[in-house]
């Protein structure tokens, strides 16, 4: 039979529910909640037998551990949702990405669409002026291309494809016939 404490106001009861009620609650802390020294707590929970330190030491494992999962648990939520975020984002960011890459590749067909159709009518100006009669010299200052290129347009190295304007000639003259 445990022994009763030399003196009992009924904080020995208190004692007894409060360690009961959280048994791996530090001897300072239920102290303080009953307004006692720890030493005094620790001989008074001997005194009642009911002081085991093995099974304090497994309520305190006990706890200690659902604090570890729990904030495992919270710590591992909050790096899902941070990755979460992170992936939102670079999603996010590709997507952009995407959208101007394709806006860049549109208005880089449209300007060499522009640039081609320059080109060709660049290429027939100069065709004109050749079939009009105009210098190789001529051309090439006039255009601001060397007189290489316009050669080799005249000779049909290059753009070959664009055919030779047909340019208005004036009408044959015809022989004068002397007849008196």
């Amino acid at each position: 039979m445990p022994r009763q404490p030399h003196k009992d106001n009924g904080s020995w009861e208190k004692l007894a529910e409060l360690y009961h009620a959280h048994p791996a609650a530090s001897l300072p802390w239920l102290g303080y909640k009953l307004g006692m020294h720890h030493t005094t707590v620790l001989s008074a929970l001997r005194r009642m037998g009911i002081y085991d330190p093995i099974e304090r030491a497994r309520a305190k494992t006990d706890q200690l551990k659902r604090e570890a999962e729990r904030d495992a648990e919270e710590a591992i939520s909050r790096i899902r949702e941070r990755l979460k975020a992170r992936l939102q984002h670079f999603e996010d960011g590709f997507q952009r990405e995407m959208r101007r890459l394709k806006r860049t590749e549109d208005r880089q067909q449209m300007l060499i669409a522009t640039l081609g159709q320059t080109r060709r009518l660049r290429v027939l100006q100069v065709k004109r002026l050749l079939a009009s009669g105009f210098s190789i010299r001529e051309v090439a200052d006039r255009i601001g291309v060397s007189r290489q290129t316009i050669s080799n347009i005249k000779l049909g190295k290059n753009w070959k494809n664009i055919c030779r304007p047909r340019v208005a000639q004036k009408p044959k003259q015809e022989p004068h016939s002397h007849n008196l």
